[in-house]
């Protein structure tokens, strides 16, 4: 079932549920389908949103002190440890979108 008719079922089961309908025309398996895909959507979405942001936020934090440390005249092997930082920090977010998947 695509996430369009899972809405679809959704949507007319409230408007039944309200009044509006005078039918029930969907069995509860096709109702549990379409709150298992929807749900799952949003889950989804909250993950995907979640790991956006830290990712934005890991990069910013690992910019800012690059620069500040930069502007500094730092050796190249604090340049590297950074680098090391900010690979460490992208697997961590490699990982988050894997659980998206």
């Amino acid at each position: 079932m695509e996430l369009k008719t899972a809405i679809e079922i959704l949507e007319y089961h409230q408007e039944w549920r309200l009044g509006k309908r005078e039918d029930m025309i969907h069995v509860p398996k096709k109702l549990t389908q379409a709150l298992d895909i929807v749900l799952s959507e949003v889950k989804n979405g909250e993950v995907q949103k979640s790991c956006e942001s830290e990712a934005l936020k890991l990069f910013e934090k690992w910019k800012n002190n690059y620069k500040s440390k930069n502007s500094n005249n730092v050796k190249l092997e604090s340049v590297k440890k950074q680098l090391e930082k900010a690979n460490n920090q992208l697997k961590n977010i490699e990982e988050c979108v894997k659980q998206i998947k």
